[in-house]
């Protein structure tokens, strides 16, 4: 049987746009945004193999000068490897 893990992240984001030129007839646009991002996450697999799938959303948490045009929500999937290494061997017993 695979086992399955899944975890909730809860991730805060800052993004902060600095323009200069000609942009929607404003010459200069600039402003910051925080973003509030929970996800889940969710894996299933063996321990050096594992699939994973991850569902989230974007919430804007202040208001700035600046229209951010971003994705509300957010889906991946991918698969996971994990490299093993070779246990060192205790030489001072």
């Amino acid at each position: 049987m695979f086992p399955i893990i899944s975890t909730l992240h809860l991730h805060l984001s800052l993004a902060t746009v600095n323009f200069s030129g000609k942009l929607n007839n404003t010459i200069d646009k600039s402003g910051t945004g925080v973003f509030v991002e929970p996800n889940l996450t969710f894996k299933v697999g063996f321990k050096q193999f594992k699939f994973f799938t991850q569902f989230g959303f974007s919430y804007k948490v202040n208001s700035s000068g600046y229209n951010f045009d971003y994705q509300a929500g957010m889906f991946s999937i991918g698969a996971q490897v994990t490299i093993a290494r070779k246990r060192e061997r205790n030489f001072l017993k």
